[in-house]
């Protein structure tokens, strides 16, 4: 499948799933999403951010700390 498809259809779907399930008080639901997203489009900075800090809501420090890292190497600042 095209990248760009990819990318477009996590940033509708994915993401605002995702980002639904973590305001709603779910964040093991929303980090499955988050990793979901990760395995579809590693690339985008964005999924590794909220995979981490949702890792962090559940505890799981580590994890979380490893995907904010991984946001950070992918230049999550100019995303």
């Amino acid at each position: 499948m095209n990248k760009a498809i990819v990318e477009d259809v996590m940033k509708i779907r994915g993401v605002r799933g995702a980002a639904v399930l973590a305001q709603s008080g779910d964040p093991k639901a929303a980090t499955a999403s988050f990793l979901r997203a990760i395995e579809l489009a590693p690339e985008i900075p964005h999924f590794h951010y909220n995979a981490g800090i949702n890792y962090r809501r559940l505890g799981e420090q580590e994890k979380g700390l490893t995907e904010l890292q991984a946001a950070l190497d992918l230049d999550f600042t100019s995303a």
